[in-house]
Parts: structure tokens; sequence; C-alpha cells
């Protein structure tokens, strides 16, 4: 029993090693609707084999943990992305195609790809850092000088009017459209990019531009599985268990979403 069982999972470790799709494919336009079809199949997954996946969700919980830590925290989380991701996406795969799973899976994900996914990560931590840098420009310059005179005028008993905080209010307020607007392209870009590094062969920047065109192309779908998540992950973070349990089902419906509009 002890030897059909290692064979099994010597197969599973096997597949992993083995399988690619088509390279370079193209995203297709997918209804709305669908979006709920992928929670549902993400959650389908997860119910293939629960115990291991409760695993992998308390992995990916500590991630976002780290990420939730301002400065090299979360500066590291956005490099870890593609390659945790990545091992995401094959654990989906073995589960949805062999139903079962085993946590090592997610590791020999990873080691596919590694070298590319890594890349990837740098590419956007290196372009999270720039949109900070652009919302701290903004703000400096469109109104955080005005600002700092005026507490130096309160320094020296003078009072501040809030037509002194007005410029600062006002740079805020764009700093942080440009700052949503921003990180919205670059969620988009993303999105799909480890998938397609690991199971189609791109690299970093291929992936980032096919990654944006399947959003862009299918925004409403994506917004709609966007917004449900949201929905879910605010009803999971009530109890431990559920973060466990939502973690592995958002993960699994990303890659039937990537599944649904790429192959």
């Amino acid at each position: 029993r002890h030897a059909s069982a290692d064979l099994g999972h010597q197969a599973l470790l096997s597949s992993v090693i083995l399988t690619t799709y088509v390279a370079h494919p193209e995203p297709r336009h997918i209804g709305a609707g669908r979006a709920f079809g992928w929670i549902g199949g993400g959650w389908e997954i997860f119910m293939r084999a629960p115990i291991p996946w409760l695993v992998v969700g308390g992995i990916g919980l500590v991630y976002l943990m780290l990420a939730s830590v301002p400065g090299p925290g979360s500066m590291l989380a956005t490099v870890m992305f593609p390659l945790l991701m990545a091992g995401l996406m094959e654990c989906s795969r073995v589960t949805k195609e062999h139903g079962a799973l085993g946590t090592d899976i997610l590791l020999a994900g990873i080691r596919k790809s590694s070298g590319n996914l890594l890349v990837a990560g740098v590419l956007l931590a290196v372009a999270s850092l720039v949109s900070f840098a652009v919302w701290g420009s903004i703000v400096l310059l469109g109104g955080g000088m005005s600002a700092f005179s005026a507490l130096q005028n309160a320094l020296n008993n003078d009072l501040i009017t809030l037509a002194d905080l007005a410029p600062l209010a006002k740079s805020l307020v764009l700093a942080l459209i440009v700052m949503l607007v921003f990180m919205t392209l670059l969620m988009m870009a993303a999105w799909f990019a480890p998938a397609l590094i690991l199971f189609d062969g791109m690299t970093p920047l291929a992936a980032f531009k096919k990654s944006f065109s399947a959003c862009l192309r299918n925004w409403l779908a994506m917004t709609v599985h966007g917004i449900v998540a949201f929905v879910l992950m605010a009803v999971a973070t009530l109890t431990v268990i559920g973060l466990l349990v939502a973690v592995p089902v958002l993960a699994a419906s990303v890659y039937l979403s990537y599944r649904d509009i790429f192959h």
C-alpha cells in the first residue's frame, strides 16, 4: 500500500515536471458571468484535497501577513508574488487533473521556471517603488512644501488656516487617484503572468503584456471576479479557518480564469 502511494506521488511530481501548454496563446473574450463559475470551480478544486489545500492556505496566509508589513516586508512579498502564484497555479492544475495533491507540489511548480518568475517579481517590485516615488513627488510638490511651511508658522505661534492646508489636501487626492490607476495597471500586468511564465514558457515582459491584454479584453469579468473575491476575503477574515479556505479557493479560481481565457 505504501509503495502504491509512493508511485502515485511520483506520478504527480512527474506531471509537474513534464506539463506545459501551447506557447504564447491569445486571450479570448469571456462573459462576465463566468466569474462566478471560476469561484465555484475553485471551491470544487479545494474539496478534492482539502487537507493539503489547508496547508497550502496556511502558507498563503503567512505571505499575506508579510505583504501587510510596510517597507521591506511588502517589497519582499512583491518579489515573491510570481513564485507563490506559480506554485498555487500548479497545485490547482494537479488537483483538477488528478484529484489529489501533495504539499511539495507547491515547490515543484515554483522550481520549473524559478529564474523567470524571480525576474518578474523584481520587475514588479521596481514598478511598485516607481509608483510610490511618483506618489511622494505629487504630494511633496503639489502641497507638501506649503503645508510644511504652515507647520513651521504654527511653531512660531501663528495659526494654521484651512487655506494653508488646501494645497496639501488637493495633492493627496490627486496622488491617490494616480496611485490607484498605476496599481490597477500593474495588477493587470501581473495577474496572469505567473501562469503564462510557468505553463506557456513566456519571458516576464511577454507575460506581463499578454496578461494586461487579457485583463483589458475581459475587464468586466475580471471586475466581477475581483468584487466577489473581495467580499469572500472580507467574510473569511472573521475566522482563521475561513482564511485558510478562502486563499486556496481564490487561487484555484485564478487558475480556472487563466484556463478559460487562454486555453
